[in-house]
């Protein structure tokens, strides 16, 4: 294909009433993929893409015969031409002149493997399973690279015209992941044809990965390649009991699937291993390089955030490390063996509970705390209505690297909830860091304590509206003096202190 070419891609679809898949930049500028039920749809489309095209601001080249170019799946091979594109030379009623191998969309039926999948799907019983394997080197504990697992799904029978599903797993040896999918005859039967189309889903969104593996395959990047292709061996029958469909089935052998509560989720992150405590919100993850080092860490997924992950003290860093998948998977027993899954927690999360247990006074927390890369900008907030749609916020934010907390409080605007006016009421950075968010957690939540009410007074009100917003012109000013500070009326009725001034003596 030339360089300045427009490519125009046709596929096998992924269900069974269409009839092809269809790609190209001018009808989508990221180059998606959608179903068309027939050839005359699909031309149909093109056409109309050609008189509107939609195309990426780089590209000066507008949508001709001249320009567009078809990379089509040889069953495809020149049922849609150049011709049937221009307008001069083909209408509606051309379309039906060429022949199809599948004119009625019908392209799993024009299949080799169709016949097979038939009879399967026939005569198989609930505890019949297909088992299709490679003849590639996989890892030592796997005698394949890739293998699928294949039943007749275990559901109502399909209504007319509905796919019939498939449960299916798959596995890929090299890259220690595990697939678990239902898919249609259609899809079926590209996996056996080899195309390791187990992305499978409905947005098509792995058509375009497939597609740039296949550019680069075509260029020599063997990896790529292997992300979309497989060369399966011969079918076989086998009983469930011993495949992944049954519960006692192993997915890494020799170590344990289930651990002190932990389980081991297949699937969960490719190439590593992760296992998850009752709740799933709490996982022990291994991830293994191409290179064969592997390193490991403990996430809480109720941190929002890269930094939810933590290595514990006798593992090592991702940097650091030397383990082998072998090594990872020992140290990840030992630990999960003395640690419940119920019991452990990020550190930080112990501090966060302290507050979102309880918060104080009229304030509400703001779910799922950040926790950025390496322990950075940790975020805890507190925020309060105060009145005609403004609220006020205390938050706390730092890092573990460097024990640095700051405490801030802050004013927010209705509707878009922009801030109107920030400002930081205290720093802490003394000792350990967890001793150091510990304090600053416990400053916003004294601060709130002080600052508890269910509106504004009259006097910060006028101060706000004087010194930091109005009705027309939206204010931005520096830390406020001490002469501008103004009172707060406490539930207390003191209102000796400024609202900043008590912020500051939390």
């Amino acid at each position: 294909m030339s360089d300045d070419a427009l490519e125009v891609s046709i596929r096998p679809p992924c269900r069974d009433d269409q009839w092809a898949l269809l790609g190209a930049l001018f009808i989508d500028e990221d180059y998606k993929y959608r179903h068309v039920s027939s050839k005359e749809d699909a031309i149909s489309i093109l056409t109309e893409a050609i008189e509107n095209p939609s195309m990426p601001a780089y590209w000066s080249d507008e949508p001709s015969r001249d320009t567009i170019e078809f990379d089509t799946h040889p069953d495809y091979s020149n049922s849609i031409t150049h011709d049937d594109l221009s307008p001069s030379t083909a209408t509606l009623t051309d379309f039906g002149v060429k022949s199809d191998r599948f004119p009625d969309g019908n392209w799993r039926e024009a299949q080799p493997e169709y016949e097979q999948v038939k009879e399967f799907i026939d005569s198989s019983a609930s505890d019949e399973v297909w088992v299709v394997t490679d003849d590639k080197t996989g890892t030592g504990e796997w005698p394949w690279n890739k293998a699928v697992w294949v039943s007749v799904a275990e559901e109502e029978p399909p209504t007319d015209g509905a796919d019939t599903l498939f449960s299916v797993w798959a596995h890929w040896s090299k890259a220690h992941f595990w697939y678990r999918l239902e898919v249609p005859e259609t899809v079926l039967i590209q996996l056996l044809q080899g195309f390791w189309n187990v992305d499978y889903g409905e947005d098509l969104r792995q058509y375009q990965q497939f597609r740039d593996a296949a550019r680069r395959s075509s260029s020599g990047d063997s990896d790529a390649h292997s992300l979309y292709e497989w060369c399966p061996g011969t079918i076989e029958s086998a009983h469930r009991d011993g495949t992944p469909f049954s519960e006692d089935w192993s997915y890494i052998p020799k170590f344990p699937d289930e651990i002190n509560g932990w389980e081991y989720v297949p699937g969960s992150v490719y190439r590593g291993d992760v296992w998850s405590g009752p709740e799933g919100d709490r996982e022990v993850q291994l991830k293994h390089n191409c290179s064969d080092f592997s390193f490991g860490s403990v996430r809480d997924r109720r941190f929002f955030g890269t930094g939810a992950s933590v290595t514990p003290s006798q593992w090592p860093s991702k940097i650091q490390s030397e383990w082998t998948i072998e090594e990872s998977r020992e140290a990840a027993v030992q630990w999960m063996e003395n640690h419940d899954p119920e019991l452990w927690s990020h550190p930080a999360w112990r501090i966060w509970r302290q507050i979102d247990t309880n918060p104080p006074g009229n304030y509400t927390v703001k779910r799922s705390p950040h926790v950025g890369n390496n322990g950075k900008k940790i975020a805890y907030r507190l925020r309060q209505d105060i009145g005609s749609g403004y609220t006020r916020s205390l938050s706390v934010e730092g890092s573990l690297n460097d024990s640095e907390w700051v405490t801030e409080i802050g004013y927010y605007k209705p509707k878009n909830g922009g801030p109107i006016h920030r400002e930081q009421i205290g720093t802490f950075s003394q000792g350990r860091p967890y001793q150091s968010l510990q304090r600053a957690v416990d400053h916003i939540e004294s601060t709130a304590k002080k600052m508890d009410y269910k509106g504004l007074s009259d006097e910060e009100r006028e101060w706000l509206t004087k010194n930091v917003w109005d009705t027309t012109v939206e204010k931005h000013i520096d830390p406020l003096p001490e002469a501008k500070q103004c009172p707060v009326e406490l539930n207390s009725g003191s209102a000796s202190k400024t609202f900043l001034s008590m912020a500051r003596s939390g």
